[in-house]
C-alpha cells in the first residue's frame, strides 16, 4: 500500500471513529420541555430532586387533569448535564413519569414544572 494512502485511510478512520463516538455519547442537557402551555393552562404542580441525589431517578406525577407540559431545569450549569427520558403515561394523560439520568450525584437540583389543563366551566 502506498504511504499517502495508508495516512489517509488511518486519518479518514480516525475521523469516524471520532464522529461515530460524539454521536453516541451524550453529556445530556440543562432544560428540557415537553408538550404546549396554552394561554387557559395553569401550573398544576412542581417538584425538585435534589442536589446529591443518586441518579438514575424516577420522578412521578399523577393529575385530576390532563397534564399538557412539563418543563425541567437544572440550577446550574456544570461539567455534565442530565438526560430525561419519559418512561410512563405521556403530554395528555392524567399521569407522567420522567427517569433523568445524568453525574452519579447531581452537582445542581432539577425543578420539574408540570402544567395542566384548566377544567371547563359551566
Amino acid at each position: 500500500m502506498h504511504l499517502g494512502s495508508f495516512r489517509t485511510a488511518v486519518l479518514g478512520l480516525t475521523g469516524l471513529l471520532l464522529l461515530t463516538g460524539r454521536q453516541v455519547a451524550s453529556n445530556g442537557d440543562f432544560s428540557y420541555f415537553y408538550g404546549t402551555i396554552a394561554p387557559s393552562d395553569r401550573l398544576c404542580a412542581k417538584k425538585v430532586v435534589g442536589i446529591g441525589t443518586k441518579t438514575p431517578v424516577q420522578v412521578d406525577y399523577s393529575s385530576t387533569r390532563p397534564i399538557t407540559a412539563v418543563s425541567l431545569d437544572a440550577s446550574n450549569v456544570a461539567y455534565q448535564g442530565f438526560n430525561a427520558l419519559i418512561t410512563r403515561g405521556a403530554i395528555g394523560q392524567h399521569g407522567i413519569t420522567f427517569s433523568l439520568a445524568g453525574p452519579w450525584v447531581l452537582p445542581y437540583y432539577i425543578e420539574l414544572d408540570y402544567y395542566c389543563r384548566v377544567p371547563d366551566q359551566p
